[in-house]
């Protein structure tokens, strides 16, 4: 996604959220876009961000099918987590399921 359409997505989607996850969703036709924005307040090194935004993109992928949603996600991680990956999971389907 292009950020003019992840500014238009902030503003018009439907607002996702839990205790470690923020976000917006717009359901569309079509396959499933998601961006993953993890901020420098999360921390400031490159490699633990791209660690957390990997992480989250592989618990939303194996999701993607049991979940059943198209269209376009952001997902903002609001603060560091040590989450296994079953945690994660069931984190974001309570995210999708509001």
């Amino acid at each position: 996604m292009t950020r003019s359409q992840i500014s238009q997505l902030f503003k018009r989607g439907q607002r996702l959220g839990t205790t470690h996850f923020g976000g917006r969703m717009e359901k569309q036709e079509g396959g499933l876009a998601v961006v993953v924005i993890v901020p420098k307040s999360v921390s400031n090194k490159a490699t633990v961000r791209n660690k957390l935004r990997r992480k989250v993109k592989g618990a939303l992928g194996a999701l993607e099918r049991a979940i059943n949603i198209t269209g376009r996600v952001a997902i903002v991680v609001k603060k560091p987590f040590t989450l296994s990956f079953i945690e994660l999971k069931q984190e974001l389907s309570q995210c999708f399921k509001k």
